[in-house]
């Protein structure tokens, strides 16, 4: 404690600046002196361990409000308007397996059913395991990804169709309207999205789409140094997990040599939620859009941070025709069942072979995509001396793609409730008789 004086502000101070002789009160008070609290902690600590404090920041558990894990899981079941089937029958199945054991009272159907359960459980938790292996996978690439400038990582997902016109008016309920469908490409470590966006009577969602479209990404958005790409996306057969895919990443590694090592990683089914659904939420999906480039604006404007999302405007010859272009380069069918397979690679150093495994953990099987005198880097009866050359195939769609009689009526019926460049629009398009 260190004793001070202080002096009393008063009118007796002013006096005694004017000359008067009668001095100001002077008060004693005592201040403990100031002292660094991380020497003493430190002292202290020395003084009775022989050790430096353990650094215990942002360790202590002083937030009673913050929600556990459990919570979060209980909560997002609630939430999600879509749930696993697998979950779902398992909960099914074993509310009626506790009913009948409540009613039975014969020991040994009890113990049946109570081995029921139990194997039950089992296989519900293996499941949610395997589930919950994928979403760390996840995290692992997009962690490993910041520390490293040759690896990137990506989820990919087509998005909720749109309808356009996307008005008020009560007739649309009744009407049929033009799709305006859109594809994520979502980077996991700087989270950069990219959607594809364009209207039905461009293009399709096929394979055909997603390859184009990947193709595209990887050749003019994707870094330069980048030479090992993992893609997150879903086991939806007629875009992702086929063989046109197959064919697609190991000609792109083998041919095109702008990779080295392609591996995409496929979820339990019920278990794919993407960061691509979380950007789909922050899309405004009740806007007032009459055409495509509405919708286009309202996607680019749904996010600012970290990061605007990036529209790319789809137009036909983006579209190509990997299909057909593939086929005579690779074996006509795919070498292994591909609905039981969560990872394929395709490496460099193995220009005939891909590894797939149906498994998250475990040993890899191979199968050859080529024949073992085709040669890999030949395009189009080509030879191309030089490392990286290559062709694309042909436009896939040379025209508006038509749509029904019945939906361009519709379409023309609501074209009166839209502006002017709205009608101009849907008058330009075909439909079949």
């Amino acid at each position: 404690m260190t004793k001070i004086y202080i002096c009393v502000v008063s009118s007796q101070f002013m006096r005694y600046n004017e000359g008067v002789q009668e001095k100001p009160k002077m008060r004693q008070i005592y201040i403990q002196q100031p002292m660094h609290t991380g020497l003493e902690t430190l002292k202290k600590s020395l003084q009775e361990t022989g050790n430096a404090p353990l650094d215990m920041r942002g360790k202590h558990n002083n937030r009673p409000r913050k929600l556990t894990e459990d919570v979060k899981n209980k909560a997002m079941e609630h939430i999600r308007s879509h749930t696993c089937g697998n979950c779902d029958e398992f909960k099914a199945k074993l509310k009626g397996l506790e009913v009948d054991l409540k009613s039975v009272s014969n020991s040994e159907e009890k113990v049946v059913i109570e081995k029921k359960i139990k194997d039950l459980e089992t296989e519900n938790k293996v499941h949610k395991i395997k589930a919950e292996t994928f979403y760390r996978k996840k995290r692992e690439s997009r962690i490993h990804c910041q520390s490293s400038l040759k690896r990137e990582a990506i989820a990919m997902d087509y998005q909720k169709n749109l309808s356009m016109p996307n008005i008020t008016t009560n007739d649309t309920y009744y009407k049929r309207q033009l799709t305006f469908n859109t594809l994520n490409i979502h980077v996991l470590d700087s989270s950069d999205s990219f959607f594809y966006c364009y209207d039905e009577t461009i293009a399709k969602k096929g394979a055909e789409e997603v390859c184009s479209f990947l193709h595209h990404y990887i050749f003019t958005k994707l870094n330069a140094n980048v030479r090992e790409l993992v893609i997150f996306c879903d086991s939806c057969g007629g875009q992702n997990k086929n063989y046109c895919m197959f064919r697609f990443i190991n000609y792109v590694v083998h041919t095109a040599e702008r990779l080295d090592v392609i591996k995409m990683v496929y979820p339990i089914r019920g278990h794919s939620y993407l960061e691509c659904d979380k950007n789909m939420a922050l899309i405004n999906q009740k806007a007032p859009c009459e055409t495509t480039d509405d919708w286009r604006k309202v996607v680019s404007e749904s996010r600012l941070k970290p990061t605007p999302f990036r529209v790319i405007d789809v137009d036909r010859p983006l579209v190509r025709s990997w299909t057909k272009f593939l086929a005579p380069k690779y074996k006509k069918t795919c070498p292994f069942l591909s609905r039981p397979i969560r990872e394929i690679r395709v490496e460099i150093t193995h220009p005939r072979l891909i590894f797939y495994r149906d498994s998250y953990i475990g040993h890899w099987t191979s199968s050859a995509m080529l024949d073992a005198k085709r040669r890999v880097n030949t395009s189009s009866g080509e030879d191309f001396p030089n490392s990286g050359e290559f062709t694309l195939p042909d436009q896939a769609y040379k025209d508006i793609l038509p749509i029904s009689k019945a939906k361009f009526l519709d379409i023309q019926s609501l074209s009166k409730y839209c502006g002017l460049t709205a009608k101009q629009f849907f008058s330009n398009f075909k439909y079949n008789n």
